[in-house]
């Protein structure tokens, strides 16, 4: 992971807002998502992971976002080994473990989906113990959501 994008000299702003520009798949996505997972794990914060569409937090792409974590064993190596994958269902990815062929869930979600084109659901819900937010893909190369 040294040769990607690291959150290290961000992070040191202490900023409350911080917007990550650069090349494609150099790790920006990766790095945050990492972040989120080592908070989520150490102090119980959970992460909003926002994209443009509903379909961008389709299973496929939603279970791709995380696979680069379970696949370099950062999951295993945050947790200690407690937990070795990610699962995602419902616009929420969760920790698990895979034991004997089963799959144990952990009891809260570490990070949650939302689409800009479905804002309009998530008015009266809370989520208090989101602490970070990944705004990934913000960037169009097409046009903008009404308002965006």
């Amino acid at each position: 992971m040294s040769d990607f994008y690291s959150l290290s000299n961000i992070l040191k702003k202490h900023a409350h807002y911080n917007v990550i520009y650069g090349e494609r798949s150099n790790g920006k996505t990766y790095s945050v998502l990492l972040y989120g997972l080592e908070e989520f794990y150490t102090k119980g914060s959970q992460l909003a992971i926002i994209r443009r569409w509903k379909t961008d937090l389709d299973s496929m792409q939603a279970n791709e976002m995380v696979k680069g974590l379970i696949n370099d064993g950062e999951v295993s190596r945050v947790t200690n080994g407690e937990y070795d994958t990610i699962v995602y269902r419902n616009k929420v990815w969760t920790l698990a473990k895979i034991v004997d062929g089963d799959v144990e869930l952990d009891d809260k979600p570490f990070a949650f989906g939302f689409a800009l084109s479905l804002e309009e659901h998530y008015k009266s819900t809370s989520f208090n113990n989101i602490r970070n937010i990944l705004f990934d893909e913000f960037i169009s190369r097409d046009y903008y959501l009404p308002d965006e």
